[in-house]
């Protein structure tokens, strides 16, 4: 499955979608059947996807903030838009902001 996206301006949604229905797939593999350099390796992969997926919603996170679409839906913050709209604890959702604006700033340094 290629999830290559040519068209910047491509929906982003349904490709994170697709992303997420394949990782569904994985809820029935029979961990147990894994060697142990295959559990090695799966457990590495696993966790770079962690951050890949990270950084993909940090960055739309950035995005949302510069648009002020918290201000939009009348929260007062983009922190407090996330922990409404992700029901993510205070501390998490400062954390994210703040590195989502960092990744923004480095961003704009290209």
């Amino acid at each position: 499955m290629s999830l290559l996206i040519d068209d910047p301006a491509a929906p982003v949604a349904p490709a994170l979608a697709a992303v997420s229905d394949r990782l569904v797939e994985l809820s029935g593999v029979e961990l147990w059947r894994l060697d142990d350099d295959q559990t090695t390796a799966a457990v590495g992969a696993a966790y770079a996807l962690v951050t890949q997926a990270h950084t993909v919603a940090l960055t739309l996170l950035a995005e949302a903030d510069r648009r002020n679409l918290a201000g939009q839906t009348g929260a007062p913050s983009t922190q407090a838009w996330l922990q409404a709209t992700r029901r993510v604890r205070p501390q998490t959702a400062k954390r994210d902001v703040e590195l989502a604006r960092l990744v923004a700033r480095a961003a704009d340094l290209d």
